[in-house]
């Protein structure tokens, strides 16, 4: 648990601060009240504002991080989302299942997530140029090479 009682004297103090309440779950938008939140004590709530001065006084736009931040993690839920279903779709192949119904909602849902993914990263016209190219790969195949695409790792 972050001590929220030692000050903050330079930026890489900062930014090391807002990332430690992130990892910890307790990052905030910094213009609620923090009593509001209801998850810190009336000591902590006094800490954080004094570190949340220190912040502003320190930093240029300390909103940004968090942003990015978050940012982070909403990336790695898309990617996991993703290695799912290319997993799911390795698997089938390998199935007798193999041009069943689940498969093509597989397919389908692959190929969704995958578009909305390459449009937040601006790569629409190379994702629909991977998939021309690929085209007659099997499934599984290519799924492997979509992860590959989106440098998309296995969670451990």
């Amino acid at each position: 648990m972050a001590d929220y009682s030692v000050s903050l004297k330079t930026v890489n103090d900062c930014e090391g601060f807002i990332k430690s309440l992130h990892k910890e779950g307790n990052l905030f938008h910094f213009d609620d009240d923090l009593k509001d939140i209801g998850i810190f004590t009336a000591e902590e709530c006094k800490n954080l504002n004094d570190r949340l001065t220190e912040i502003f006084n320190l930093m240029d736009d300390p909103f940004k991080l968090c942003v990015e931040l978050i940012e982070q993690d909403q990336g790695i839920a898309d990617l996991s989302k993703l290695i799912h279903l290319c997993n799911e779709q390795k698997r089938l192949d390998t199935d007798d299942d193999f041009g069943s119904d689940e498969q093509v909602n597989i397919e389908n849902a692959l190929y969704d997530e995958a578009q909305r993914i390459a449009l937040k990263e601006g790569r629409e016209d190379e994702l629909e140029n991977f998939f021309r190219k690929t085209e007659r790969a099997l499934s599984a195949e290519r799924a492997e090479w979509l992860m590959e695409f989106f440098n998309a790792k296995e969670q451990s």
